[in-house]
Parts: C-alpha cells; structure tokens; sequence
C-alpha cells in the first residue's frame, strides 16, 4: 500500500507536521483562544489560496482545463470548511459545524494517508521525487511540464497542510466536539458525496474515486458511498472516544502513583 516514492517523502513530513504542532502547542499554550485560532486562520488561507491558484492555472492551462480539477474531491472541503471555521464569529452554531467537518475528515484523511498514501495523493508523490511531473504523461488535456510539475506540488502541499491542521488542532484543542454537531457536520459530508457521485457519472470523470469501477458504475456509486459513510463513522468514534480513553488512562497513572 506504500510505494517506495512514499516511504521516501511522507514519513519526514509527518514528523516535521508534529514537530510544527507541538511547538505551536508551547508558543500559544497560555495565549487567548483568539490567539490560538491564528495558527488556523493561516492553514485555511493556505488551503483556500491552493485550490484558487490551481483553478487559474487550469484554465490558463495552454492544452486546457481538465475536469478533474474541479473541486469535488473529498480534500476539495477542507478549501471553505477550515476557513469558515476559524474566520468565522466561534460563538455561531454554524461555526461549530464547520469545525466538526474539518475535524472529522481530516481524521479520515490520516487514516487513508497511513493505511496507503498512493490513494490519496495519486502518483504526485512519485513525480515530485523523480521530477517527472504525473501531468506531462497522463490524462487528458496533457500538460506542459511547468503545469503540470505546479499540480503535483499543489496536491502534496494542499494534503500535507490539510493533515497539518489536525495535528495543530490536537496541539490547541480550538473547539470541544459533541455528538449532534460531528452527525451534523457528516450529513454536510455525505451530501458532497452524493454529489460528487452523481457529477462523476454525467461528466465521466473520477471525482473521489466513484469512476474506479467504470464497468458497475451504478453498482459502484452506493459502494462508495457506503464506505466513506463507513469511514465518516469511524473518524466520529475516533474523535469522541480517544480523548475520554486518553483520559482514562491518565487517570489510572495518577492512582497509581504513591501517596506520600
């Protein structure tokens, strides 16, 4: 599930990712939450900034725009999701939402980047090591190399500031998930879903892998559904069962502890 392109560049992002995190977490640890909530005000610009300077280069792209560069992948959420989140007043029910759904698919996200990177980020990582950029010979309008070597970075910058920002949440802790807002937030999600779904069917293109199993394409719509629905669940038990394990945990070192 791990090409050797990934063993080479993934493992030393993640530990530069927490390594950011964690000293985030010791600059702002006595800071207001105001404060605190700058450190998402940059990834979502970063994100949001991505996915606009992607969109003009494809059209300004010299072969043209490929439809699969529209924005209904399941990463193509965290470009307003994160945004929203942190610009927006903290004290809106809305708000709150937009949180959970970052937060819920960027768990989703660590666990497919973990389990097998290659379906997340495609083949950029193999064209940024080899600098052979994937675009130049794959897909339909094909690229320039000054293209197509900018949309390989952009997918594995967008994922990596994308993944960045759970590891920041975790270190900063900017909002307090419960139940109804995180079922809320993956109403939101499966919806974009069905819509992606449907999008991949009328323009035959792979958007969020539903174009995978082009021969069972009706067959194939509500299997994917099912599993992103699968994988929505688990990052909401994930969420709200791991800080209590946590402190669970926590708790039983304590009692250990001998009294003096």
């Amino acid at each position: 599930m791990w090409s050797r392109y990934d063993a080479i560049l993934i493992p030393p992002t993640l530990i530069l990712m927490v390594a950011v995190a964690v000293g985030l977490y010791f600059w702002l640890r006595n800071k207001s939450d105001r404060a605190k909530l700058i450190p998402f005000m940059v990834i979502g610009a970063i994100l949001l900034g991505l996915e606009i300077a992607k969109q003009i280069i494809g059209f300004t792209n010299p072969a043209g725009y490929r439809l699969f560069w529209i924005p209904l992948h399941v990463c193509s959420i965290f470009a307003f999701s994160i945004p929203l989140a942190a610009f927006m007043k903290q004290k809106w029910k809305a708000t709150k939402f937009f949180w959970g759904l970052s937060l819920a698919i960027s768990v989703m996200v660590v666990i497919v980047v973990l389990v097998a990177p290659s379906a997340m980020m495609g083949i950029q990582v193999e064209g940024i090591v080899t600098n052979n950029p994937s675009g130049t010979w794959s897909g339909t309008p094909r690229l320039n190399y000054a293209t197509a070597i900018f949309m390989d970075w952009h997918s594995y910058i967008y994922h990596t500031v994308a993944i960045l920002f759970l590891f920041v949440f975790i270190a900063l802790r900017p909002y307090k998930p419960n139940w109804h807002e995180l079922l809320v937030a993956s109403g939101i999600f499966m919806g974009f879903m069905l819509v992606a779904g449907i999008m991949s069917r009328v323009l035959e293109t792979n958007f969020a892998a539903f174009r995978m199993n082009n021969n069972h394409e009706l067959f194939w719509l509500p299997v994917v559904l099912f599993v992103y629905a699968i994988l929505a669940a688990i990052s909401i038990m994930i969420i709200m069962y791991s800080p209590r394990l946590y402190a669970k945990i926590r708790r039983n070192k304590e009692a250990d502890v001998p009294k003096t």
